[in-house]
């Protein structure tokens, strides 16, 4: 009541006064003069900087575990004026993630924060977006910016997510196998993009399984598998006729790593006819790959290199790596002047390449009709030849079949490039429960040769040592078969190893030549399949 007694007073004088000189003016109340003098419109505004929220790679491009980032910053423009005006209230607002059950902020469900009235502010605020449950396929994510006091008002922004180097889909796969190549992608990945990075499963991906893809109705691919048929939808593109188009090759070699995450991929089918080195990979190259299991997996070469976890191996490591399914490579009467490998993890090894904790339940075959260059037809449960590198702890317990040189770990092992007294390799700590034979019957030159249940033919610099050829093992074929190696060569100067391994099958089977540890030995004089070197065969 006093307030309004002395405005009413000092509208009095001012009246009074605009007589003076004479003057008339006049005067208008312009607001009600029952509002309080201090109050003042009230204010808030979030803008935010992008639309895309990208988790990046970790920084260490050596690590190849922790791959994937599972944090990444979010900045906002948070505001209370708009250039002409502003509140003289401090507010208090709340940033949160709504409706996700893959992002959360790191910290917490909802984080308060409060921006000062009485003066212009323009604060840029940071929160980081966290990924709770990797194994979720989201990549869309909703982040709501609210005010709570003096009063309400609500933002929310949609934001694309990408991880890099998380593969979340068959499409991701997909875009390795086409960018390595330099191939047309919907997200224009190139060689250089991706040749030399790193990359991690988050889940499991069956390639029959729709729910496995982004979409697997989507033509935007094009003809993936080179089979000149288009307007596929993408699932029938990578599931029949010559399916999967393996990632890398000779030209293009892989040179990242690939981490697995412990996870399954289902379902592989591949088939394709003279290809060399087709796999999951085609061609690797100073390249890491580990914690994977490919099941009922089919990968069928006519003619040429085939493993199902990779076709050739350059200096790299595999590891911790298991394969179920089929591999198969056949070649007719046409192609007989190309070489032939067929591995369950590998086809062909070399270079000071590692194999390491690897399992092969496939069954693996080798059919060859020709005899090119004495060295065509190997076949091994984890790779069917090794040259220069290592195999270790790994364990074999699939039906192996080939035309010679066959093992239940390596069919042909130890032997160089280029000069076969440089070559080298150990077969350590490994073991053998499955069929290996040769599906030759009938003695022809050196066909049906050199089978053992670890090593079907151990050469140059070659150690072989502290394996196990366990009694439920077959071995078989038409000469030069051993429970541990078919044959031990020695080439001039470089004299193979067979050492401190123990034979406990029955089923060895292949004429004189047929023995626990070692079927023949080439190049020793005075030496038979029956010598130890602190080697233990007994049978049970």
């Amino acid at each position: 009541m006093k307030k309004q007694i002395t405005l009413i007073f000092i509208v009095l004088l001012l009246f009074i006064a605009s007589f003076d000189n004479g003057t008339y003016s006049r005067y208008v109340l312009t607001r009600n003069i029952n509002t309080e003098v201090s109050s003042a419109p009230f204010y808030f505004n979030a803008e935010r900087y992008a639309t895309t929220i990208n988790f990046p790679r970790t920084d260490n491009q050596k690590d190849f575990d922790q791959i994937l980032t599972e944090e990444t910053p979010v900045k906002f423009k948070i505001s209370n004026n708009d250039g002409s005006n502003f509140n003289n209230y401090q507010v208090t607002y709340e940033i949160s993630v709504v409706g996700s059950s893959k992002f959360t902020l790191s910290e917490g469900e909802t984080v308060t924060k409060t921006i000062d009235g009485g003066s212009l502010k323009n604060e840029d605020i940071t929160v980081t977006l966290k990924i709770k449950d990797l194994t979720k396929t989201d990549d869309t994510v909703k982040i709501r910016v609210t005010s709570t006091f003096p009063y309400s008002k609500t933002f929310e922004f949609d934001y694309k997510v990408t991880q890099d180097g998380a593969i979340q889909y068959i499409e991701d796969l997909v875009d390795m196998a086409l960018g390595i190549r330099n191939r047309d992608n919907p997200n224009n990945l190139k060689t250089a993009d991706i040749q030399n990075e790193r990359f991690k499963m988050t889940r499991d991906l069956d390639f029959n399984d729709s729910s496995s893809y982004k979409d697997s109705t989507s033509d935007a691919y094009g003809d993936i598998n080179g089979n000149s048929t288009f307007g596929e939808n993408i699932y029938n593109e990578v599931t029949s006729d010559t399916g999967f188009l393996p990632i890398g090759e000779l030209d293009h070699p892989f040179q990242g790593a690939f981490n697995g995450g412990g996870y399954t991929i289902n379902n592989l089918h591949i088939h394709k006819a003279l290809q060399s080195n087709i796999g999951f990979f085609g061609t690797i190259q100073n390249a890491t790959i580990k914690n994977l299991t490919i099941k009922n997996g089919y990968v069928y070469n006519e003619n040429q290199t085939a493993g199902m976890l990779v076709g050739k191996v350059v200096h790299s490591v595999i590891e911790y790596v298991t394969v179920s399914g089929n591999t198969v490579m056949s070649v007719d009467t046409v192609h007989t002047t190309q070489d032939t490998y067929t591995g369950g993890i590998a086809g062909y090894v070399s270079e000071g390449s590692t194999v390491s904790y690897c399992k092969n339940y496939a069954n693996v075959t080798t059919q060859f009709t020709g005899d090119y260059n004495n060295y065509s037809g190997p076949a091994g449960g984890i790779a069917a030849w090794m040259s220069t590198s290592n195999v270790d702890h790994c364990e074999n317990y699939g039906t192996i079949t080939g035309q010679r040189y066959i093992g239940g770990i390596a069919g042909f092992f130890a032997m160089h490039d280029a000069t076969d007294e440089n070559g080298y390799g150990t077969a350590s700590d490994c073991i053998n429960h499955g069929t290996v034979k040769s599906y030759i019957t009938t003695s022809s030159g050196t066909l049906g040769y050199y089978v053992g249940g670890i090593i079907g033919y151990n050469r140059a610099h070659g150690v072989v040592q502290n394996n196990i050829n366990y009694e439920d093992a077959v071995v078989s074929g038409i000469s030069g078969v051993g429970g541990i190696v078919g044959n031990n060569a020695k080439i001039g100067t470089a004299i193979g190893t067979v050492r401190n391994n123990t034979n406990y099958s029955s089923n060895i089977t292949g004429g004189a030549t047929a023995h626990g540890i070692a079927g023949s030995w080439t190049g020793y004089s005075g030496k038979t399949g029956t010598d130890t070197y602190g080697n233990v065969n007994s049978p049970k």
